[in-house]
């Protein structure tokens, strides 16, 4: 299921990029405390075989793994993804909502939503 979701997401990033030829480079989150550890090489090893499936990409290298807690793109992802769930999900009481839906409204224009079938 994991590598079927990952499949799609990186096929809609791929279209996206090459409507705007655009390059870029994957960074994850690493799942582990370890870079060898299962998830994390599970990911790479459904990356690479959707690469070899899909010779033309806007996917460069490989993705490289880090920690959020050292990586402050990485944070700013996180809390980014937190915000954007928040509001399309329509969680919590109005006074939570209101004091995200700032912080939303500063990012939703540099923000692009992939809904995936």
């Amino acid at each position: 299921m994991y590598r079927l979701v990952l499949w799609k997401l990186l096929n809609q990033i791929n279209i996206i990029l090459s409507q705007e030829n655009q390059l870029v480079m994957l960074f994850f989150d690493s799942r582990s405390t370890l870079h060898s550890a299962i998830q994390d090489r599970r990911l790479l090893d459904a990356y690479r075989d959707w690469l070899n499936n899909n010779r033309k990409t806007h996917l460069v290298e490989e993705p490289w793994f880090g920690f959020s807690s050292f990586y402050i793109g990485l944070q700013l992802a996180d809390f980014y993804s937190y915000i954007v769930d928040f509001m399309e999900n329509n969680s919590r009481d109005e006074k939570d909502r209101n004091k995200l839906k700032k912080a939303y409204n500063l990012i939703k224009d540099q923000v692009i939503l992939l809904k995936i079938p």
